[in-house]
Order: C-alpha cells, then sequence, then structure tokens
C-alpha cells in the first residue's frame, strides 16, 4: 500500500466521518439524508478500494466511526461548556 494512498483514502474517512457524526436539526426528510450519507460513503468506499486498493479501505473503514464519534463527542462537550442547546 502506497502511503499517500493510505494519507488520500483516511482523509476522505474523516471528512465523511464528519459529516455522519454532526448533530442534525430535525429535517423534513431525514430518511432522505441518511439515505445520502449512506450512498455517499458507500460511493468513495468504492472509490478507494478500486484506485488504491483493501489496505486504503481499511485505513477508510477506520478513520470514518473515529471520525464521526470524535465530532459528535466534540459538539457534545462545547455544548456543555457553553450551555447551548445541541443541534
Amino acid at each position: 500500500m502506497d502511503v499517500l494512498s493510505a494519507l488520500g483514502s483516511a482523509g476522505i474517512g474523516l471528512v465523511l466521518g464528519w459529516l455522519v457524526g454532526r448533530p442534525r436539526t430535525p429535517l423534513a426528510h431525514p430518511v432522505r439524508t441518511w439515505l445520502m450519507l449512506a450512498a455517499g460513503t458507500a460511493a468513495a468506499g468504492l472509490l478507494v478500494f478500486r484506485l488504491a486498493g483493501t489496505g486504503a479501505l481499511l485505513v477508510f473503514c477506520a478513520a470514518l466511526p473515529l471520525a464521526a464519534v470524535l465530532h459528535y463527542s466534540w459538539i457534545r462537550r462545547l455544548s456543555d461548556r457553553v450551555g447551548q442547546p445541541r443541534h
């Protein structure tokens, strides 16, 4: 596995994890939003696998939930510190 491929797939995973972990305001169509996020994540995973290989796909799959959990916990901590409601 190329180092550049691993870094690129980690970057894609971190960005998509940030999108998944973002708290959302109530939307009119939350199912549509989750389906679009799932389709985008699957498409990015397929692209990483096709262009970079299995090792980069594993890095992508590790970065995605890590970014989602870190972002969500960071937003919760900031909201608790400031005392504003979470969106």
